[in-house]
């Protein structure tokens, strides 16, 4: 239905990565902001006022190694609220429909599509 293509989230916001707090804060609020901008540039597809928004999510990293998907799916957080907060819902309503990691692509970049069904607009 509508494809928005977010930056690749910085290393610090890693589950695993040990960088002060005060750092990890500032890279989340950046990462968070510059989604929503993304998001906004991207022209944001409609939603339905209620229910799961169903989201594909292809991870472009920015380098060839070995990639934990959940890892992915926890740095990408901040990314999600930001995602979130442009689309004016709360992210508890995504529910991932598909998770995978596709090829590199420098810098990085994360490639989301919103997977509504037509009818879900219909019935209301």
């Amino acid at each position: 239905m509508g494809e928005i293509i977010l930056p690749w989230p910085p290393g610090c916001l890693r589950p695993n990565n040990r960088s002060h707090w005060a750092i990890k804060m500032k890279a989340k609020k950046k990462h968070r902001a510059d989604c929503f901008w993304s998001a906004k540039a991207a022209g944001m597809p409609e939603l339905p006022p209620e229910g799961n928004i169903p989201l594909k999510v292809i991870f472009h990293p920015p380098l060839n190694r070995a990639w934990d998907l959940d890892n992915l799916v926890a740095t990408m957080k901040a990314g999600f609220d930001g995602l979130a907060d442009a689309w004016g819902v709360n992210d508890s309503r995504f529910r991932f429909s598909s998770l995978t990691i596709g090829e590199k692509i420098k810098p990085g970049s994360v490639k989301i599509t919103v997977d509504i069904p037509v009818e879900k607009f219909q019935s209301q």
